[in-house]
């Protein structure tokens, strides 16, 4: 009866762990899919690379690929920016 109660506690600690690190990957993504509906924004105002950095508070490095995917490739959605943006990480 412990051998099972304990395979238990070992089988809901692994699953927790499971859910904690898909929360966290949802709130990074969320922070992202973010940043990047703001850099959309600015880039649609006609800001610059280095003024949207700046307003956003960001590194150029972060917001620079970003803003080149939205430039060049409009129709992209922020999803598949997204996705572009993991993918070259």
């Amino acid at each position: 009866m412990t051998e099972e109660l304990t395979m238990w506690k070992i089988e809901d600690e692994i699953e927790n762990r499971g859910i904690e690190k898909g929360i966290e990957k949802g709130i990074e993504q969320g922070e992202w899919l973010k940043m990047i509906v703001q850099v959309r924004k600015k880039c649609q105002k006609g800001k610059g690379v280095q003024e949207t950095a700046e307003d956003l508070e960001e590194d150029i490095a972060i917001i620079k690929p970003i803003y080149e995917l939205i430039t060049l490739h409009p129709e992209m959605g922020d999803q598949e920016i997204l996705s572009q943006c993991q993918t070259s990480r």
